[in-house]
C-alpha cells in the first residue's frame, strides 16, 4: 500500500474547520492517551506532537508540562493555521513537516505523542527509524493507531459493491509489534481496544469521515471511484447492520502503545 501524501495533506487542510466537531473517536482516544501519560513519572524538556492536526493535544501537552517546549508538527498547513488561532500556548512551536523526514536533530526529544496518525503511513519502518533517531536515550513515544477491524462494516459493504479496493488497510497487532522492535524500541505497554460509533443514518458515517478528512487516499485510487450510484448501493447494503435500536454501528480497533528507546 502506498499513499499520495499531498492528497492526504490537502484533504486534512480542507477539513481543518470541521475536524474537531466531527472527531469524536479521536477525542476519546486522545483522552485515553493523556490518561495513560498522567500515570507515568516523566518531566520532558522537549515534546513532539506528531501529526498534531488542529493542535488540541499540543495545547493539552503544553499545559500539562508547562516547563517543556512542545513542537506541534503536521503536514497539513491549514491545520497548523487553525492550531495557531484556536489552541495557542506560550511553549508551543508549530512546524509543517513530514513524519518520515523529521526536521529535528538526533537525540533531541524526551517525549513523542501521536494520536491516530500512524495509520496514514505506508512506511512504518522509516517512521519508527526517524522516531528512534530523534529520541533521547530512555525517551518515550506514546501513540494510538488503528487495527484491521476498523470500519469492518463499511469494508464489507464496499466489497459487496465493487471488487476494487476502497478502504484503507490497517496494520495488525503482530505486525506493529514487529515494526517497533525492529527499530530497537522497547514496548512498555500495548493496549488493544474496540470502540463503536453509532449513527441514525448510514450516510452520517460517510459525512463524519469527510469532515475529518479521512477519505480513501491510497496512491492507486481510480479517479471517480466513489460514484453516486455506488454510494447508494453501499448505503443500501449497510442496512443489514442496523441494530435493534435502529442505529448503524461503525467499529474501530484501536491500539494504545508506549515504547521506550
Amino acid at each position: 500500500m502506498s499513499f499520495n501524501y499531498k492528497r492526504i495533506a490537502d484533504s486534512f487542510s480542507l477539513a481543518a474547520e470541521t475536524y474537531d466537531e466531527a472527531a469524536v473517536l479521536q477525542k476519546q482516544v486522545g483522552e485515553q492517551l493523556l490518561s495513560i501519560l498522567n500515570n507515568i513519572s516523566i518531566s520532558p524538556e522537549v515534546i513532539i506532537d506528531l501529526g498534531s492536526g488542529t493542535g488540541k493535544w499540543s495545547q493539552k501537552l503544553a499545559l500539562f508540562f508547562p516547563n517543556s517546549t512542545v513542537f506541534s508538527l503536521d503536514f497539513a498547513y491549514k491545520m497548523l493555521q487553525y492550531a495557531n488561532q484556536n489552541y495557542p500556548a506560550h511553549n508551543i512551536n508549530v512546524l509543517c513537516g513530514d513524519a518520515h523526514v523529521l526536521p529535528f536533530q538526533n537525540t533531541c526529544c524526551d517525549l513523542i505523542f501521536s494520536n491516530l496518525m500512524f495509520q496514514w503511513s505506508s512506511n512504518y519502518h522509516t517512521l519508527f527509524q526517524e522516531i528512534n533517531r530523534i529520541l533521547k536515550p530512555n525517551g518515550l513515544i506514546i501513540f494510538s493507531t488503528l487495527g484491521p477491524r476498523t470500519l469492518i462494516e463499511l469494508q464489507h459493504c464496499w466489497e459487496k459493491v465493487d471488487r476494487l479496493p476502497y478502504m484503507l488497510s490497517f496494520i495488525s497487532k503482530n505486525a506493529l509489534i514487529m515494526k517497533i522492535k525492529q527499530e530497537k524500541l522497547s514496548i512498555v505497554s500495548f493496549k488493544q481496544k474496540i470502540h463503536f460509533r453509532f449513527f441514525s443514518k448510514a450516510i452520517d458515517l460517510m459525512k463524519e469521515l469527510k469532515k475529518i478528512g479521512a477519505h480513501n487516499l491510497e496512491r492507486n485510487r481510480s479517479p471517480g471511484l466513489m460514484t453516486k450510484n455506488k454510494l447508494q448501493r453501499i448505503l443500501d447494503t449497510y442496512e443489514s447492520f442496523r441494530n435493534s435500536k435502529g442505529l448503524f454501528p461503525a467499529t474501530y480497533e484501536v491500539y494504545l502503545v508506549i515504547a521506550k528507546k
